[in-house]
Order: C-alpha cells, then sequence, then structure tokens
C-alpha cells in the first residue's frame, strides 16, 4: 500500500499565490478603476413611486423589530419625502422609476462534512432597494444593507435604523455620480 501525502493547507497557498502570479499584466491595478456608468434614468428621474416589496422575514419578522410589518415601506417613504431629490407618485403610471423596498431575513446556512444545513435561528436580517424602470420594465440597480443583529429590542431598532440610513445614503450616493456620456464604441483588435 502506497503512502500518500496530505498536500495540507500550504498546498492550497501555494495554488492561491501561483494564480495571482499568472494573472494578465494588462490587469487594471487596483485603486485605478474607474466607476462604470449609473443608468441615465437614475440620474434624470424626476417622479419615483415606492412600492412595499414585501417582509420575508418570518418567523419572526414584525416581532424582531418594532414598527409592524411595514415598518421598511414606512421609513423609507418618509426618509425619500425627507430628502426631496424626487418628487413621490401616488401610483406607478405617475412615475418613471419604482423604488421597491423590502425587508427580508433569510436563514443563515452553515457547510459542515461538505453539507450545507439549516442554522436553526439564525436569520441575516437585510433591507433591499430594487430600481425598476417602469417603462422598459428593467432592474436598473439593486442595493442591499444588512441589519446587524442583536439580541435586546431597542439595540435591534437602532441597527435597523442605521441600515435604513446607510441604504438612504448609497441611493444618495448612486444619484450624485455624474450621468454617463454617449462614446463611441470600442473595436476589438
Amino acid at each position: 500500500m502506497a503512502n500518500r501525502i496530505d498536500p495540507g493547507p500550504s498546498w492550497i497557498v501555494v495554488a492561491i499565490l501561483a494564480a495571482f502570479a499568472s494573472a494578465p499584466a494588462s490587469a487594471t491595478p487596483r485603486g485605478t478603476l474607474t466607476a462604470a456608468p449609473v443608468p441615465a434614468e437614475i440620474i434624470s428621474a424626476k417622479r419615483v413611486f415606492i412600492s412595499n416589496a414585501g417582509r420575508g422575514c418570518s418567523p419572526f419578522g414584525e416581532a424582531y423589530f418594532s414598527g409592524g410589518p411595514d415598518r421598511s415601506y414606512d421609513q423609507f417613504y418618509a426618509a425619500m419625502k425627507s430628502w426631496g431629490r424626487y418628487k413621490l407618485a401616488l401610483s406607478p403610471s405617475a412615475a418613471e422609476l419604482d423604488f421597491a423596498i423590502e425587508l427580508s431575513c433569510p436563514p443563515v446556512t452553515t457547510a459542515k462534512g461538505g453539507a450545507e444545513i439549516h442554522a436553526g435561528t439564525t436569520y441575516d436580517p437585510q433591507l433591499r432597494l430594487i430600481i425598476l424602470d417602469l417603462k422598459t420594465h428593467t432592474v436598473l440597480w439593486a442595493i442591499t444593507v444588512h441589519v446587524r443583529r442583536a439580541i435586546l429590542q431597542g439595540n435591534r431598532n437602532k441597527n435597523f435604523d442605521r441600515a435604513m440610513a446607510g441604504l438612504v445614503t448609497d441611493l444618495k450616493n448612486l444619484s450624485a455620480r455624474p450621468a454617463p456620456t454617449q462614446s463611441s464604441p470600442k473595436t476589438g483588435s
């Protein structure tokens, strides 16, 4: 019977380093990457409709955060109204974009012995904003912000507020980026 050599973790490190060493020299160095354009519809839109895309936080959704089942919708709507960047339409037909806000709490899974197992009562609460072009029904952008878990109700609510503020900040930063410019497509060589 032949002795097998266990490659161990050092073999994995060598393989990773070799992969990085063989990366093409033409790759863009980190920090010099230019931002891809934001869809012009997000920059130019004047009126948006805010839809409640739901709360997928069963089994604990309403009890986990104060404010009832529509807290994410109500809080996001108030933030958008306060910001004033977009006029809030009362129906999708009167808007250019749909801002669909959702609270979800997918269960966290872990790998054990090579198989995924359900982690019981561990969840990953997250706020997700999907920006939809109402003319073409195309998803233009999505922003997801995780809500830090906490044991105490007061801390859960503070973490929810922080996550919502982060989501609104991400949207503000997105809409403040320069509008894309029309350029001729590059031809390949």
